[in-house]
């Protein structure tokens, strides 16, 4: 299925993008028992760092 998220679409310089916590709110709304999980690096920190 699909959701109308244009009007939710906002832009920064040339690029486009979803809020994040919105996008999340409207998949919890859909799909309650969604789940996301944090996972930590090697170097024991919460994200990852490119080279």
């Amino acid at each position: 299925s699909k959701i109308d998220c244009s009007e939710k679409i906002e832009k920064k310089g040339k690029l486009t993008y979803l809020s994040w916590a919105w996008a999340w709110g409207i998949l919890q709304e859909h799909y309650p028992q969604a789940q996301y999980l944090f996972y930590q690096g090697e170097d024991d920190v919460p994200y990852v760092r490119y080279p």
